[in-house]
């Protein structure tokens, strides 16, 4: 799923070296869900966008 949903993606539209993958020196932009898929967590850009309730 996480190849589906980023890696590929970001391979097709060639900003793979930069986004699509948690690797250093690669901007964070993170969804974090729980495993209702209810959202955490949004990081955008390495700065957190968004904080669901805990």
């Amino acid at each position: 799923m996480v190849k589906m949903t980023s890696e590929n993606p970001t391979k097709q539209i060639g900003v793979y070296d930069r986004k699509g993958s948690i690797t250093q020196g690669k901007v964070a932009d993170i969804l974090l869900v729980d495993n209702k898929l209810t959202i955490k967590y949004t990081i955008c850009r390495d700065d957190i966008a968004f904080k669901g309730v805990m």
